[in-house]
């Protein structure tokens, strides 16, 4: 039985499942005795430090599963959390685990009130803290994370607790009914490669532990109930891309060249050092999408301008090229625990990105002045997100320019920096000729794009089916941004999902998109298609499938296309 999903990251795999879960604890709604509430907010404290203390000795692998960390612990010390706890013990006498339930249920009740999609997901949250804590007031195992060996994760939804308490080396893929195809676990899983379906309803119903099933996260099913011979057929097609896989690394420190002698730059998206480190290994000829936001979410508090340039001065050193640095990107599904967002009708069209930074001005000059001083030891770019507005850019540029000369002054050694912008909102698409007038460059976010154009909430799972960056408004859009940028006489990259897309590599190239940012993972393949290319050929091609209206018949045509070459 085959099992529709949505793709978050591409990849086959065939292997066990491990069903993830919380291990269960049970909450005694009791009332003590007042001789022992010393004894219960005793316990509640205690809990509330192990468990803190189990999630600071987590090692994590990436940025990533760092700011998950991070924004689990500063809940943990939330001065509000531990009053509404206490207060129930000592006021209504509640046992510590009756309070900590009721206290976590009251502040996640209070977020959904808000009746506010993105901050009503966040309430997830609060219940994996409370199970969290519970968990080490009970003394339950938590053994339930540890994998014995590679297996297929399967949860409801892959949440802080459980992603920094999993060994990623040894997941083979991940299924999850919630979620999205831009959340912190999907980025998680496009940086290290491995298969991801989200929007597969009620998994623990057909699939379970010890269970071998086949995910195809490249066809966007997985099959609960694999025949031998199709379980045997998945392992061939592994072991063929395998194959391939090995052949796109023999040649993954090369450029990109196509059959006509253009070379397209290949770079990675990164959240940290480590996603640097990892890029590097396997080809990245520069960074295309530094997304700053996970070293901000990783800290107690905003980072000052040192501890900022320490950061850019070891990317720009360790990468060689190019670094492409996007300016801190928050609001919306992302927040920062030391920060926290306002409550807005509709966050995704709210204060977020270049809109925050522009408000929060302190945070943001330093984060200029850091990549200033960046500057002057290699080449840094800035990348302005979320950018619907000519006046935003340039108030930018003063920005730049005013404390340039400040740091000169001072006698502090800057460099001069190229300024792009984040063409992720329709108010770009159209003022794109514009724009290109007053900028460097151009990089495409298909993500927020493509939810913008389509309307389509890209963290709703209900509208999941529509948002689709192959859309003909979604690629007419790309189109036109690039045609605006050449025509200006600038380059157009893209760091969006789409450019990640094997499938996408031959449209955009006959658009004549300049550059591609995509996870580490899938530099060596992304090069490979680029080497298959003839320019002219692939131009050709790109019309036909930019005069199709419909959604099927252009990817009939991009699928046809593709299978010459496979």
């Amino acid at each position: 039985m085959k099992i529709k999903g949505i793709v978050a990251a591409p990849g086959l795999a065939v292997g066990p499942v491990f069903e993830l879960s919380a291990p269960p604890v049970h909450v005694l709604h009791e009332t003590v005795a007042a001789a022992a509430v010393d004894d219960e907010r005793a316990r509640a404290r205690e809990a509330m430090a192990r468990y803190y203390e189990t999630l600071r000795l987590c090692e994590p692998m990436t940025e990533i599963e760092r700011a998950l960390l991070n924004a689990t612990m500063e809940l943990l010390n939330d001065p509000y959390l531990e009053d509404a706890i206490v207060s129930r013990i000592r006021d209504l006498h509640y046992c510590a685990e009756w309070a900590i339930e009721a206290a976590i249920e009251a502040m996640a009740r209070e977020i959904q009130a808000l009746d506010d999609p993105y901050l009503s997901a966040r309430s997830v949250d609060f219940e994996d803290l409370a199970h969290g804590i519970l968990m080490h007031l009970n003394g339950a195992d938590q053994s339930s994370f540890e994998l014995s060996e590679p297996s297929i994760i399967v949860a409801e939804m892959l949440n802080t607790s459980s992603l920094v308490m999993i060994d990623t080396s040894q997941v083979l893929g991940f299924i999850s009914e919630k979620g999205g195809i831009s959340s912190h676990a999907a980025i998680l899983a496009q940086t290290l490669g491995i298969p991801y379906l989200i929007g597969v309803p009620y998994p623990h119903e057909f699939i379970h532990t010890g269970e071998c099933i086949v995910l195809d996260a490249d066809a966007g099913e997985v099959d609960v109930q694999p025949t031998v011979e199709e379980i045997a057929a998945a392992r061939r097609n592994i072991a063929t891309k395998r194959a391939k896989e090995a052949q796109w690394d023999a040649q993954r420190d090369e450029q990109a060249l196509s059959l006509d002698g253009r070379r397209i730059a290949v770079e990675a998206n990164i959240g940290g050092l480590d996603d640097l480190e990892f890029a590097k290994e396997r080809g990245a000829e520069g960074v295309g999408l530094f997304r700053t936001e996970f070293f901000f979410m990783a800290q107690e508090d905003y980072p000052d301008e040192e501890t900022q340039f320490a950061l850019y001065r070891a990317a720009v050193q360790e990468m060689g090229g190019p670094l492409v640095v996007r300016t801190l990107d928050v609001g919306a599904d992302k927040a920062l625990p030391y920060d926290p967002l306002e409550a807005e009708e509709n966050p995704a069209l709210g204060r977020r990105g270049i809109r925050f930074s522009l408000d929060v001005t302190g945070p943001f000059r330093s984060q200029l002045r850091a990549l200033l001083r960046a500057a002057a030891l290699g080449d840094v770019k800035i990348l302005l997100p979320m950018v619907s507005a000519l006046e935003e850019l340039e108030r930018v540029q003063q920005m730049i320019a005013a404390e340039k000369d400040a740091l000169r002054s001072a006698g502090t050694a800057v460099g001069d920096v190229e300024v792009g912008v984040m063409i992720e909102t329709p108010a770009a698409v159209f003022l794109a000729d514009a724009l290109a007038e007053h900028c460097d460059f151009f990089s495409i976010g298909t993500n927020d794009l493509t939810q913008y154009i389509i309307a389509a909430d890209r963290t709703n799972a209900k509208v999941q089916h529509l948002f689709h960056s192959f859309h003909p408004a979604v690629l007419r859009a790309i189109d036109a941004v690039i045609q605006s940028a050449h025509h200006c006489g600038i380059p157009c990259a893209m760091c969006g999902a789409l450019a990640a897309d094997p499938l996408a590599t031959r449209l955009l190239i006959g658009m004549g998109l300049d550059a591609f940012s995509v996870p580490g993972a899938q530099i060596p393949r992304i090069k490979d298609v680029i080497r298959q290319c003839d320019v002219r050929e692939e131009q050709a091609f790109a019309r036909e499938v930019l005069a199709k209206s419909r959604l099927d018949e252009g990817l009939d045509l991009i699928r046809e296309h593709e299978g010459r070459w496979t």
